[in-house]
């Protein structure tokens, strides 16, 4: 049963890493044919989660081979057997702090800033809706519910807010033909033969070591997403209400991209142990009828 279960979450790590990249490649198609400012914000956030959830994978299977130098294959089965826990995340919450002079204030040039957050347990990365705040909304709101399926007790679940200034210009609706052919032709059919491995059962630590993040990810293209508050969770935050959490600011007043955070982020943050809802294990119980003397 374990190891069919193993088997079972490889195929899902492969499936998941064939449709990053791939999502990976449109998202880079879609910034060069972007020509309003909105399809550039969204499609880089498209763009940052992959290569955060392609960052990821590339860090677990880091930790897996060492983990296979260091640990018995029974104390492995113990932890998958009793210790994994299913994590809700959901209804996120993040209160603004605008002055009054800004909040009531209709005239004039007004601040737009657009965020979304970025959520991860270890390799499991969900990402929000992009949402456009101004001094009109007093809380960011992030629907829906987001399910971690393969977190331990120990789990740090990180709420990462990402911002982006509308009134920042963006490169990439001017972008060069260079970069554009270059860009085009980095996703030829030869890029596309090369991922077709994976659907066969390929290994994704040797793809992801041999495909890494291509160098252009890192040039100055779309919109620039900055990363402006954190906060980490655990286990004995889970506690199934809506709660307050601090959150860790990294901006200040100067940037573009900055928000008049209140300093908390409310979300509702439940955790459920695998055996709660599936079988863990399965057989037969033999039982043994004692049998006793009756002396007359």
């Amino acid at each position: 049963h374990t190891v069919q279960k193993n088997r079972f979450a490889e195929m899902s790590r492969t499936s998941t890493n064939f449709h990053q990249s791939m999502r990976r490649s449109g998202a880079y198609k879609l910034l060069v044919a972007c020509t309003k400012k909105e399809q550039v914000l969204d499609a880089s956030r498209s763009l940052l989660t992959c290569n955060a959830q392609i960052k990821a994978y590339m860090s677990e299977a880091q930790r897996r081979k060492e983990q296979q130098d260091i640990k018995r294959l029974e104390q492995q089965v113990y932890c998958q057997l009793f210790f994994l826990l299913r994590v809700f995340s959901g209804n996120l919450r993040i209160p603004l702090f605008w002055k009054d002079t800004e909040h009531f204030n209709s005239k004039g040039n007004v601040q737009r800033v657009a965020v979304f957050c970025l959520m991860k347990i270890g390799s499991e990365i969900f990402d929000t809706e992009m949402v456009i705040a101004d001094p009109s909304v007093t809380d960011i709101c992030f629907e829906g519910v987001k399910i971690y399926s393969e977190a331990k007790p120990d789990f740090e679940l990180t709420f990462e807010l990402y911002s982006c200034g509308l009134e920042e210009e963006t490169t990439i609706v001017n972008t060069p033909k260079k970069l554009a052919r270059k860009l085009r032709s980095s996703f030829s059919r030869s890029s596309g033969r090369k991922l077709c491995p994976l659907l066969d059962g390929g290994d994704p630590d040797t793809f992801l070591q041999s495909n890494p993040i291509p160098l252009y990810a890192r040039m100055d293209i779309g919109a620039r997403y900055s990363l402006l508050a954190y906060t980490t969770l655990v286990l004995e935050q889970a506690e199934g209400s809506f709660q307050s959490h601090s959150l860790i600011i990294l901006q200040n007043v100067e940037a573009s991209s900055w928000l008049p955070l209140y300093g908390n982020l409310c979300c509702k943050l439940v955790a459920q142990a695998d055996c709660m809802t599936q079988d863990m294990m399965s057989g037969y119980l033999s039982q043994q009828v004692r049998q006793e003397l009756v002396v007359f």
